[in-house]
């Protein structure tokens, strides 16, 4: 009734693991899917109130994020469950990054529930949006909102060059968070600013940087052919001796 997106666990048989765990692999891949909508609309649901006291909005927002605990564990044990089965190299490496997914959209959920907390508390103490840092937060927005859409496409059809395009905006994203960071400072120190006393401004900050993150580990699982990659290893020691 509310529109909320809803995604059917039920759906993750046990006896297909056994049967066919490509088919099981296939079906918990539908799963993370719709799991990752139901991030982006809590995502979108988030960025509205933080213009509007709308509390529908932000009660909207936690039954998404209860339901994303619920697919966390439900998809995660059901995964875990697959990789016990006779899967080729390719299927294997899926799985792994299926898991990874899974935990990086239920964290971008956490992050949502920090951001409607940030701005409940806004709200409560009347704290307004300058013209100057609501248009700065808005394009922010913009990215953020694209960069996590383009993610669920890169997902959901394994596409590599979508998968780019995610990382060139979770760049812009980085920037425009320090940008935005540093444009904050300079109005508080300003003594006509109207945010001297708007102290979760940063922390808003952080945690939209943080989802650009996760979107970006998504990215990577795609880009790369397989999910364990020599080249993330990192060697202190040879690291000091080559600078």
């Amino acid at each position: 009734d509310d529109g909320l997106i809803t995604v059917d666990v039920d759906t993750l048989q046990e006896d297909l693991i056994l049967e066919a765990p490509a088919l099981a692999l296939e079906s918990a891949k539908l799963v993370v899917v719709n799991m990752g909508k139901a991030a982006e609309q809590m995502l979108q649901s988030v960025m509205e109130y933080s213009f509007e006291d709308n509390k529908k909005l932000m009660e909207n927002g936690f039954q998404i994020e209860e339901m994303l605990d619920t697919i966390d564990k439900k998809a995660h044990d059901y995964l875990v469950k697959i990789a016990q089965a006779d899967l080729d190299q390719d299927e294997a490496s899926d799985q792994a990054t299926y898991v990874d997914t899974i935990r990086d959209f239920e964290r971008i959920g956490d992050h949502c529930v920090n951001l409607f907390q940030f701005f409940e508390e806004r709200h409560e103490e009347k704290v307004e949006f300058s013209a100057e840092s609501r248009s700065e937060l808005q394009k922010l927005y913009d990215v953020v909102g694209e960069t996590m859409h383009l993610t669920l496409e890169a997902f959901e059809k394994q596409d590599k060059t979508i998968a780019q395009r995610v990382l060139e905006r979770e760049d812009i994203i980085d920037r425009l968070v320090i940008k935005n960071r540093k444009r904050h400072i300079m109005r508080i120190n300003s003594s006509k600013a109207k945010e001297t006393k708007d102290y979760l401004y940063v922390d808003i900050l952080s945690n939209i940087e943080r989802i650009g993150d996760h979107c970006s580990n998504i990215a990577i699982n795609i880009i790369q052919d397989n999910y364990y990659n020599e080249e993330l290893d990192y060697d202190s020691d040879a690291h000091i001796l080559e600078n």
